[in-house]
């Protein structure tokens, strides 16, 4: 049974990744809701992101639609089981690039600052660019968009990117050793 469900999780990825717009992917995600997996709805949301143009144009109609509530709603289920260095990375990455403000995109982005750090030694130098770029995007003059409004939101954020920080100079040492 498992085997038939990875086909099916295989199939889907592989019909989300011949979409051609961000709202095709969402509408796709609400229709197969029940069949995303943790990894999945981070695939699909990611592949949702980078379906918009690179100059934020298509963002408030993305952001504004009921599709990306639906998906939001099920991913804050989801976030327990999201585990994986890339998933992780991944999710950074998209909570940045949709600059979403909602409490799903809140629950999220606190769920990253608990479990990233502990999966930053996993991540790729690009995961660890990339998360440190979506941390600034939701940080926007220097204080926190999205976890914000948790007690200690700024903070866990601000530690993640200190954590990335570190990563980065410690592969740097190795480098130079």
């Amino acid at each position: 049974e498992d085997g038939e469900n990875d086909d099916e999780t295989t199939k889907l990825l592989m019909s989300i990744e011949c979409l051609q717009s961000s709202m095709e992917v969402l509408r796709c995600a609400t229709e197969n809701l029940e069949r995303l997996t943790p990894e999945t709805m981070v695939a699909v949301l990611h592949h949702a992101a980078r379906h918009l143009p690179a100059d934020g144009t298509g963002v408030c109609t993305i952001v504004g639609s009921p599709e990306l509530a639906v998906v939001l709603a099920q991913l804050r289920r989801l976030l327990p089981c999201i585990r994986h260095a890339r998933a992780i990375a991944r999710l950074a990455w998209t909570l940045g690039k949709l600059d979403l403000r909602s409490a799903d995109a809140d629950a999220a982005v606190s769920y990253l600052c608990s479990v990233a750090p502990a999966a930053l030694p996993k991540f790729t130098p690009q995961d660890l660019s990339n998360t440190l770029w979506s941390l600034a995007r939701l940080r926007p003059g220097g204080h926190v968009v999205n976890a914000g409004r948790r007690a200690g939101g700024a903070a866990s954020v601000l530690r993640l990117a200190h954590g990335i920080v570190a990563e980065l100079s410690r592969r740097m040492g190795h480098l130079s050793a």
